[in-house]
C-alpha cells in the first residue's frame, strides 16, 4: 500500500479445503486464505474475491461468501461457470 496499491483481486471457489483440492488439482487453501486475510487485514486495502460458481460443487456456498461481505471490507464477485 505504501508503494500504491490500492486493490488486489483473489480468486476462491470454496471455503472447504477438501474442495479446493479437487477444483484446483492442487493444495494451497491455507495460503490462499491466509492471503485473503492479510489483504483485508490492509488498511486502505481494496479487497475482490472472485469465485466461480459450479452447480453441483460449490454453489452450496453462496451464503457462505455472502456472509464474508458482512464481516469483512470485501467485495465478491460471483462468476458462472461456463
Amino acid at each position: 500500500v505504501r508503494a500504491g496499491l490500492t486493490h488486489v483481486n483473489i480468486s476462491l471457489d470454496t471455503f472447504r479445503e477438501d474442495r479446493f483440492k479437487a477444483i484446483t488439482r492442487r493444495s494451497g487453501y491455507a495460503k490462499v486464505r491466509e492471503a485473503l486475510q492479510n489483504a483485508l487485514d490492509t488498511p486502505g486495502l481494496h479487497v475482490k474475491l472472485n469465485c466461480v460458481v459450479m452447480k453441483g460443487v460449490n454453489d452450496d456456498e453462496i451464503p457462505d461468501f455472502v456472509e464474508l461481505t458482512r464481516s469483512s471490507q470485501v467485495e465478491v464477485r460471483f462468476i458462472e461457470w461456463m
